[in-house]
């Protein structure tokens, strides 16, 4: 062959050559490059065109290829953006586990280092996807302020079809709403149950509504520091001793007796407002034909006397085999019964139901509380407050501080919930917070924690709750029924009604004991009358304004309802009059409507209502004045049904009274109407 044949083939191929250089400047320069330095080294721009040439399984060859391309040319975004890649998808195929953590982290930080150089070099380059590899890495990282600051300059520079940026939208809204919760922080103020807390752990704390009784699990280390050593944990019980200015005082707390610590895993439980009925969550292993399995059900158990009775395990419409059911909390008129559960059917992991208790006192069939409560992930902890109209839960399927964070989410009626709102921080933090308990007043929780202490052990604390989170307003009232020598009175009623609206609200009456409690939720103005009958008796009544102080829940109020008998005078206690009026009030009305419905009850019954006042006046005044109260008390009697025929009235002025006259109070005492049978 010959010199010129040589040359002439030599010459095309560095025309080949540099034809394909051109080329790819030409398309680097125009495609995702924007407006980055040109790279002119062609040993760099080969090697990093063979890099992106090998397939996904040969990534190690491409990593080396594209580090090769570096040393080459320092100022390289292109090669830097392809490593970074190559690092960023290895970290995210890795599980991440406690063997893999080290290996993640690496892989992340190598990716960082190399998408921020590709923005020292080229902000524009891709994109400026650097920007949206950098803010979602710091968003899977939970370093927000630096993640915003990277999605935003991402969106700053790319239109809403481009790629990521739907995500970033998403992710933006999350790292607001984070910095929002973070840079607003709520007041929290917790302090340890100290006489409860010991080196041992305590958690998952039950407040009964009454805040008397602390019941809570206790891991006991046996055999410390030998080759013996095991926990076992148990149920304890605390009694409230005082309130002072720190919060409230427990004693220590004592294992429960039987039925409880019987050796199975007992917790989470609730306590029904008169502390006569308890649900408590036992797991043990179950065993069929083939294997056995651990299995979770919600068990129950009645206070008798003072005596709780063996615990049973609730029915197969709240309980199934193979599933978690745990967690529970009851509505403040025992009827409804929350608890989180694992089966078929739900929106993700763990949901929250709910069953409600039939007319036959057997319960119904659970039902999800549907996706504004429920989501993809797991739900938690219910604790359905004394108002039964204010849900706290705990969540990871809602976007917040950490794994778990707490919510709470209002009832609206026809099985609808309000979107729930986050506690706030430092309520939650990053890390689970699971667990929480109102007390009756909305005032204070109680929670455990492992955070708040240097020991790193469980430990139940008490703080303040800040006002918007608190449930609604609850009256809360407990007490005793006696009669008239001072003994107990049982299988009596207890109702509570609302004065504007007219709802009744029945009690918890205990058959054996005759102590009742009562929790209604309140409405800005509202007042009620509260009555406890029996057949047989005279019914007593009491009027309650929930504004008043005394009437901060629990409230305690003593009944004394007496035998009926024929001639004993009985006291209308909230049937008052204006000075010198005989008109009657919204307060008097409601009280006669109790009466109204003694009369009807009673159809066989006839009274004559007697009325008195103070000595403020003259006598004949007095009796005027009373004769013209009695008068309108039982026209209204006639008004609401009830045979005027049955009704008699007499005034006796200030002739008849009851306490001294020397006394606002005594004076208050005698200006009274009062009913006798006939």
């Amino acid at each position: 062959m010959n010199i010129s044949v040589l040359n002439w083939n030599y010459f095309v191929k560095q025309t080949i050559l540099i034809c394909f250089i051109l080329c790819f400047f030409a398309i680097y320069s125009y495609g995702q490059r924007g407006d980055c330095k040109e790279i002119r080294n062609i040993e760099a721009l080969r090697l990093y065109n063979e890099a992106i040439e090998k397939p996904d399984y040969k990534q190690k060859d491409a990593q080396n290829l594209l580090e090769k391309a570096i040393i080459a040319e320092p100022d390289f975004p292109d090669a830097y953006y392809k490593l970074a890649e190559i690092y960023y998808q290895q970290a995210i195929k890795i599980p991440y586990d406690t063997n893999n953590i080290k290996r993640v982290e690496f892989y992340y930080n190598i990716a960082e280092q190399y998408f921020i150089k590709v923005i020292e070099l080229c902000p524009s380059f891709n994109y400026y996807s650097a920007y949206y590899y950098l803010g979602d890495f710091y968003y899977a990282t939970k370093d927000f302020e630096k993640s915003g600051f990277y999605l935003h300059t991402f969106l700053d520079y790319n239109e809403e079809s481009m790629d990521f940026v739907e995500k970033a939208h998403k992710m933006i809204k999350n790292v607001d709403y984070y910095l929002e919760l973070i840079n607003n922080p709520v007041p929290f103020d917790p302090s340890p149950l100290s006489d409860v807390c010991t080196p041992n752990d305590e958690y998952l704390p039950l407040i009964s509504p009454d805040e008397e009784l602390l019941i809570f699990s206790r891991r006991i280390i046996k055999f410390p520091n030998t080759a013996h050593e095991k926990s076992e944990e148990r149920l304890d019980l605390s009694i409230r001793l005082w309130e002072d200015s720190s919060g409230f005082v427990f004693s220590k707390g004592r294992p429960m007796q039987e039925p409880f610590n019987d050796g199975r895993n007992q917790g989470g439980a609730t306590i029904t407002i008169d502390n006569n009925h308890i649900f408590i969550t036992i797991c043990e292993f179950e065993r069929t034909d083939y294997t056995s399995y651990k299995n979770c059900d919600i068990f129950t158990s009645d206070r008798v006397n003072g005596k709780w009775m063996p615990l049973k395990r609730m029915n197969s419409r709240i309980n199934s085999p193979g599933t978690f059911e745990g967690m529970p909390s009851i509505t403040a008129d025992g009827k409804t019964l929350f608890f989180a559960s694992v089966r078929e059917g739900g929106y993700g992991g763990l949901d929250i139901y709910k069953s409600e208790r039939e007319a036959n006192g057997s319960w119904g069939k659970a039902q999800n509380l549907g996706p504004v409560i429920n989501t993809e992930g797991d739900e938690k902890t219910p604790f359905i407050h004394s108002d039964s109209q204010t849900l706290y839960f705990s969540t990871n399927g809602i976007f917040g501080l950490g794994g778990y964070d707490i919510f709470y989410s209002q009832y609206k009626g026809q099985g609808q919930w309000s979107e729930p709102k986050n506690m706030g921080f430092p309520i939650n933090t990053g890390n689970d917070e699971v667990g929480l308990i109102v007390s009756a007043n909305g005032k204070k929780i109680f929670f455990s924690s492992r955070t708040l202490n240097e020991d790193n052990n469980w430990d139940i604390y008490s703080a303040g709750l800040y006002e918007k989170a608190r449930p609604q307003k609850v009256l809360f009232v407990k007490g005793k029924l006696y009669d008239e020598k001072g003994d107990k009175v049982t299988k009596a009623r207890v109702e509570l009604k609302s004065i504007q609206t007219e709802e009744l609200t029945e009690g918890m009456v205990d058959e054996h004991s005759g102590n009742y409690a009562v929790a209604v939720p309140v409405k800005k103005g509202e007042e009620f009358i509260m009555t406890a009958k029996k057949k047989g008796y005279f019914f007593n009544s009491v009027h309650i304004d929930p504004q008043q102080e005394k009437f901060d829940p629990p409230t305690t109020v003593d009944f004394k309802i007496e035998k009926m008998e024929k001639g004993k005078p009985v006291i209308l206690n909230n049937v008052n009059f204006t000075t010198g009026s005989d008109e009657l009030n919204e307060v008097s009305k409601a009280e006669l409507n109790r009466l109204v419905e003694f009369l009807k009850e009673n159809k066989d019954l006839k009274i004559a209502l007697y009325g008195h006042t103070d000595n403020m006046g003259s006598t004949d005044y007095n009796v005027h004045l009373s004769v013209r109260r009695t008068k309108s008390v039982k026209k209204y009697l006639g008004s609401k049904g009830i045979n005027p025929g049955r009704v008699s009235y007499k005034g006796f002025g200030e002739n008849k009274p009851i306490a001294s006259n020397k006394t606002s109070f005594g004076r208050s005492l005698n200006r009274r109407v009062e009913f006798i049978l006939k």
